[in-house]
């Protein structure tokens, strides 16, 4: 499966909104700065996803196509979990010249098919290319020797498994993690949707709980479940207590990850009321989040 370019007027949109004026002619620079770029504009969140999950009658209709994906985030600086944010960020790719195609990731503890990134091909070869469950920097397929690249959040180290898999570890202060193992092999559409619409069931991984990340110079802020924001950095981290109070923490989180007061307002309720949603067409799931930011 390849997927296809996002609207050229949108693309550049989008671009002019990251103050991207023209890319360089190397492809590979053109990546980097892209995904630079992404990492700093486009936040991990599933704010978006509980209100459109909740609004939708649906799964296939609560599905954040790329262009509500671009459109909502120039509306309201909204961004997604990693199909959403794959999808759009491989269309955006496709518009300006670059061949993107998905690969299904294996994360610890998850099934097989719950995450999505890109390889992308460059005039350098095949490069992955994470802004989902996000990498801090795109990074080169491995021949027989392990790639490794250092960046200012962690190191990246990618080697080859015993079957031909590709392994991924990342390294800082505190100490050398697998991240997950992929294949470079072909994703069927009808597979694609189906791993899609998984994410988006009840009891997925993001439709129960508030999921935020950000990436910044040097420092990363993640929301963990039990009410504390992780800054992160390649030195060492640090908490950022919120508290009990709802109103207070949806403003600091505002703050913090540059999204509406609002939207957190509406994915909270969401999450109450996500079974007691009416119906509604995706236009009106889209009309709704829009509202709401």
């Amino acid at each position: 499966m390849r997927l296809p370019s996002l609207d050229t007027a949108l693309a550049a949109r989008v671009l002019d909104r990251w103050q991207i004026d023209a890319l360089p002619s190397a492809p590979t620079r053109g990546l980097e700065l892209l995904h630079a770029a992404c990492l700093r504009q486009v936040p991990f969140e599933n704010l978006t996803k509980l209100i459109h999950g909740a609004a939708a009658s649906r799964l296939d209709a609560a599905r954040r196509t790329p262009s509500i994906f671009w459109q909502e985030h120039l509306e309201f600086g909204a961004g997604g979990t990693c199909f959403a944010t794959t999808a759009g960020f491989g269309e955006l790719l496709g518009a300006v010249g670059l061949t993107a195609r998905p690969v299904f990731c294996h994360l610890p503890a998850e099934r097989r098919q719950a995450h999505v990134a890109l390889i992308v091909e460059t005039e350098s070869g095949s490069w992955l290319c994470d802004t989902g469950y996000a990498l801090a920097a795109p990074i080169p397929l491995p021949g027989r020797l392990p790639v490794r690249r250092c960046t200012r959040h962690y190191d990246m180290e990618l080697r080859q498994g015993v079957d031909g898999e590709y392994l991924l570890f990342i390294e800082d202060a505190r100490g050398r993690r697998f991240r997950y193992k992929f294949r470079d092999q072909p994703v069927a559409a009808g597979d694609w949707t189906t791993a899609w619409n998984d994410s988006l069931k009840t009891d997925a991984i993001y439709m129960s709980r508030l999921a935020l990340g950000r990436f910044g110079c040097g420092v990363r802020w993640i929301l963990h479940p039990d009410h504390r924001v992780m800054v992160l950095s390649r030195f060492g981290e640090r908490a950022i207590l919120l508290t009990p109070d709802e109103t207070v923490a949806n403003r600091r989180l505002a703050r913090l990850f540059r999204l509406p007061e609002s939207l957190l307002v509406a994915a909270r309720q969401a999450l109450r009321e996500r079974a007691k949603s009416p119906a509604r067409t995706e236009h009106d799931v889209s009309r709704d989040v829009s509202t709401a930011a």
